[in-house]
């Protein structure tokens, strides 16, 4: 039988190299386990190792660095429990393999688990890709290390679940092995400290809602419509023949009258940007009330596989690497969604936010005020983010709502995400009365112009949920056929060749004219995409109209020689001068290097 570690939870998971650090000596890492400190304890009955469980693992909760803690789950597998009375311990089995194990303890006719327990040993093995599927970031041997005992800091448990948190203190470090075989931990990125708060949970498989063979759907049937689903499991190589991700609410056997998602930790005002996004799927279901939105109480947060939580981070940027993250809960067997969460960074964005905001504010203030049009959106007129300067926020909207309409966009796009819609990015080929795309799945030129799911979004949901075939197809691809399809691509808007060579024109003439100083090569980051485009729609021209092939190529070769070539505007003289030259020769440095 192989045998993987109790310490797996954290092995591996998602080390980077944080800091300079320095090195430390060499040593042995046979520590003995000890029996946590904690003083909560799961327990279950000799009946529940006869049946089948849903099991999964997630981090909820960062303090201290550790860069994209928060991104990592383990999607969750089908189990049996043994308990292993010789080693007084509950095992947690699949395929016959134990995954991992936990202390245990009879106490009468029942079991006490610690659930602490699995973070007590340094045995390094790598948990996820055993488990998770997934590599340490940064470098293969990159690990956390556990260096206080673990302590259980919540249970909840009814007749059917188990959900544990357990919290550790960690810091993180570098493998090696000795001329033996041994591992030995080489040294440690940083001696700081870190918390990590890993929720365990246990489910078991019968008492699910059941989809109905019938009405199981697959990922291949929705492909065959231009409809794109997550699959059950993305793990597997042929995930298109496994049934689509979905809730059980519509057309399956044990349908819900409706959902709630609840809003964890919400400031006031964004817990109503939250609340309009949430309810404004329910034009794609059946009736204004399927889908519901509440504020969470305590006891609920994310991770759980009874309750679908939307939580705002605050100052956890270092932990989560984007601005939202969608983590479903989904049963591998059937597709069926049964909780999990969508983790919201906060704080930390708003101001950066802010700070575009005010960047805006001070280029549309200056005397020489911007008069082109950026990817076909006209700067002095529009509201909105501009499409070619990150920075740019557009005219007459003010900071605050601004922020609310790009998180409104967010939560709309990651609740996407969780109902099991993949990313169409071939949807802003479609036009659109606000010029963007007609699904909110896509990722937009102007996200905060986004007001709900939109047609491809509503027709997707309706097969999905409803079995209803869409009246006309829409434009769909997915990540993977970004690289090869000169129409597939992430931020542009309207015909790809158009947008490409109005971005790249129309960002030199806006970095000519103002004087205003470019600090941060991610201001002028915009500028590549659009550069990037231009190569690969050159590399695929063979996929355009033969009879526009040359022309096109002609055409974007000539665009990205006007950016190698812009100079400051002729009317500026002086300081306004020396900024423009400054900016000018800075981005197309930028460009040169990045292209």
């Amino acid at each position: 039988m192989r045998r993987y570690n109790k310490w797996m939870l954290l092995i591996g998971l998602s080390a980077v190299v944080f800091g300079c650090g320095q090195s430390s000596p060499q040593s042995s890492l046979d520590w003995e386990p000890s029996r946590t400190d904690s003083e909560q304890y799961a327990y279950l009955w000799p009946q529940d190792l006869e049946d089948k469980f849903l099991f999964g693992t997630s981090i909820i909760n960062v303090e201290g660095p550790i860069p994209g803690a928060l991104d990592f789950k383990v999607d969750p597998f089908v189990t049996t429990l043994s308990v292993n009375e010789e080693k007084g311990t509950l095992e947690v089995l699949a395929d016959k393999d134990v995954v991992l194990s936990f202390d245990v303890e009879k106490k009468g006719t029942r079991f006490e688990v610690d659930f602490a327990s699995a973070g007590n040993d340094l045995q390094f093995n790598n948990f996820i890709s055993v488990v998770a599927g997934r590599t340490a970031v940064g470098s293969r041997d990159g690990v956390w290390l556990s260096t206080k005992k673990p302590t259980v800091t919540f249970i909840d448990q009814d007749n059917d679940t188990v959900v544990v948190n357990v919290e550790h203190t960690v810091q993180q470090g570098i493998l090696g092995t000795d001329d033996q075989g041994n591992r030995l931990l080489r040294r440690l990125f940083s001696r700081a400290e870190s918390k990590v708060t890993v929720r365990v949970w246990l489910k078991r498989l019968k008492s699910l809602p059941q989809i109905g063979g019938t009405k199981i759907k697959t990922v291949q049937q929705g492909l065959d419509k231009d409809i794109g689903f997550f699959a059950s499991s993305m793990k597997f190589p042929f995930a298109d023949q496994l049934p689509i991700q979905r809730f059980a609410i519509g057309d399956v056997q044990d349908a819900q009258p409706s959902i709630t998602f609840y809003l964890k930790d919400f400031p006031e005002r964004f817990a109503k940007v939250a609340k309009e996004a949430v309810l404004s799927w329910n034009k794609a279901f059946d009736g204004n009330q399927t889908i519901k939105v509440a504020i969470a109480p305590d006891h609920i947060d994310v991770g759980d596989p009874r309750y679908y939580v939307i939580k705002w981070f605050s100052r956890l940027d270092a932990g989560l690497r984007r601005l939202g993250v969608a983590k479903a809960i989904v049963n591998p067997l059937d597709g069926l969604v049964i909780g999990g969460g969508i983790y919201i960074a906060g704080t930390d964005f708003v101001e950066k936010f802010e700070a575009r905001a005010a960047y805006t504010e001070e280029v549309q203030g200056h005397q020489i005020k911007p008069t082109v049009t950026f990817g076909g959106v006209n700067f002095a007129r529009v509201e909105g983010e501009n499409p070619i300067i990150p920075f740019l926020m557009g005219s007459g909207q003010s900071s605050e709502k601004y922020i609310d309409d790009y998180y409104s966009f967010v939560f709309t796009h990651e609740l996407g995400h969780v109902f099991g819609l993949r990313h169409n990015f071939r949807a802003s080929t479609v036009p659109t009365a606000n010029g963007d795309s007609v699904s909110v799945m896509d990722y937009m030129s102007r996200p905060q112009s986004v007001t709900g799911p939109a047609a491809y979004d509503i027709a997707a949901i309706r097969w999905g949920y409803y079995n209803e075939t869409p009246a006309q197809k829409i434009p769909f691809c997915r990540d993977e056929d970004i690289s090869e399809n000169w129409d597939c691509n992430l931020h542009d808007s309207g015909n790809p060749v158009n947008y490409v060579l109005r971005s790249l024109i129309d960002g030199a003439d806006f970095i000519s004219q103002v004087p205003v100083p470019i600090e941060s090569p991610f201001i002028v980051s915009g500028m590549i995409r659009p550069l990037h485009l231009a190569k690969k729609i050159h590399r695929l021209q063979k996929q355009l109209p033969e009879a526009v092939q040359e022309t096109v190529s002609l055409k974007l070769r000539k665009a990205y020689q006007r950016i190698l070539s812009m100079t400051p505007h002729e009317d500026l003289e002086g300081k306004e001068l020396e900024i423009v030259k400054n900016n000018v020769e800075n981005v197309k440095s930028f460009l040169i290097e990045n292209q």
